[in-house]
């Protein structure tokens, strides 16, 4: 491409020289060296503003917004991909109208406006219906799949998974095929149903170690390493997480790092190693990651008032307080951070604001109306749990018995 762009430059070929320069940003895009890559897509959509090329200054603007996704901006993200997508509208080209409105529903998703991504993912999915695309018909199948998932209907996620895995094996697509196997896995842990989770993980994970998906692998290790905390089989859970961590820093991979140290710092809590529980969470809090930053900010609250802090565990819990209710005002059925919000306010009763248990109690009964499954509940209790230790005056257990499903 280097050699490309000398000689497009050279001619002056200004049409080859705004392409060579985009397919410069998307090899540094796919190494991960994002600023690099935005700096090559900048310079090419300059030249195809230029020179008047509307099909390739939308490509460009779309090419940013992934990158400003993987970055974690996505609000920028969504700016360029809104751009995008009326460009293609404009010029007709149906494919990059479906994968505007496919990556403007992953940056929703990604924000936890699961409602806005269901939207964009339906309109997705109607598109490539519609054109006999069946590798974005997959992909939006898998991501409807992933929004059900966060709103806890676990067996409207499963359908679409399923859809999304037929296709995978129809195409031969077995990067898609690892992805979606490790969200049904996800889907059955939640359910509790944990001998068919570890299955499906382990189908994906030895795609992911076929096909070199250090990304999948990744994830599918932070999963059976959740699986492993939850059976408080804690040396094992963490030697995945481990692992994971090592696999995150090879590819950079934001949300992996996060989650990779996050599940360490939980089996580190539950089997009461405060101290490195208390590294294990300032590290992932190091890699900003939406979905699950208040989570991240209430259990290092639990870490610091089981350590005796309590003004830095008040800290932490108004901060996971806060970005929890940010993420409710985008979608008020947003599972996790209903109990990300109640345990907060539980933390928060634990540093003397008694009057917080109500509004705890209330969150709690929310996310127990929208499920009550096995998995979840498991996962939520031994978070609890871990708080209540620090509860010598028993305030909390009325509260429990709500987060539980049984007040």
């Amino acid at each position: 491409h280097e050699q490309s762009l000398a000689i497009a430059r050279e001619i002056g070929n200004r049409y080859g020289e705004g392409n060579s320069l985009g397919n410069l940003g998307n090899c540094y895009s796919s190494l991960g060296d994002y600023r690099r890559a935005i700096d090559y897509h900048e310079q090419s959509l300059a030249i195809k503003r230029e020179i008047g090329n509307r099909s390739g200054e939308g490509a460009s603007l779309g090419n940013l917004g992934l990158c400003y996704y993987s970055l974690g901006d996505y609000r920028r993200a969504i700016d360029y991909h809104e751009q995008s997508l009326a460009i293609k509208r404009e010029i007709g080209n149906c494919y990059g109208e479906g994968a505007s409105l496919g990556n403007l529903g992953n940056c929703y998703y990604s924000l936890g406006d699961y409602r806005h991504a269901i939207d964009y993912h339906e309109q997705y999915l109607a598109i490539t219906h519609e054109i006999g695309n069946r590798l974005g018909e997959g992909n939006a199948l898998g991501s409807l799949g992933l929004c059900y998932y966060s709103l806890g209907d676990y067996r409207c996620a499963i359908d679409y998974h399923e859809q999304s895995l037929a296709i995978t094996h129809e195409i031969g697509n077995r990067h898609a095929e690892g992805a979606v196997l490790a969200n049904l896995g996800d889907c059955y842990d939640s359910l509790g149903d944990y001998r068919r989770a570890i299955d499906y993980y382990e189908q994906s994970l030895a795609i992911a170690r076929e096909i070199g998906s250090r990304y999948v692998e990744g994830n599918d290790l932070v999963c059976i390493g959740n699986l492993y905390a939850d059976s408080r089989e804690f040396i094992q859970a963490c030697d995945c997480y481990r692992e994971a961590i090592g696999l995150a820093g090879e590819t950079g991979n934001r949300q992996n790092q996060h989650e990779a140290r996050f599940g360490l710092a939980e089996a580190n809590l539950l089997s009461g190693d405060l101290a490195a529980a208390h590294t294990a969470i300032d590290a992932a809090r190091e890699y900003d990651y939406p979905q699950n930053n208040a989570a991240a900010w209430t259990m290092a609250g639990i870490v610091r008032l089981r350590q005796g802090e309590p003004d830095a565990a008040r800290e932490a819990f108004s901060q996971g307080l806060t970005v929890a209710e940010g993420l409710l005002e985008l979608s008020d059925q947003n599972l996790s951070a209903l109990e990300t919000k109640a345990l907060a306010l539980c933390g928060l009763a634990l540093c003397g604001n008694t009057r917080r248990l109500t509004a705890a109690s209330q969150s709690f009964r929310t996310a127990r109306q929208i499920t009550t499954a096995k998995g979840v509940v498991t996962r939520l209790l031994n978070r609890f749990d871990a708080l209540a230790i620090a509860d010598a005056d028993g305030i909390l257990a009325p509260v429990q018995e709500v987060a539980a499903g049984r007040g």
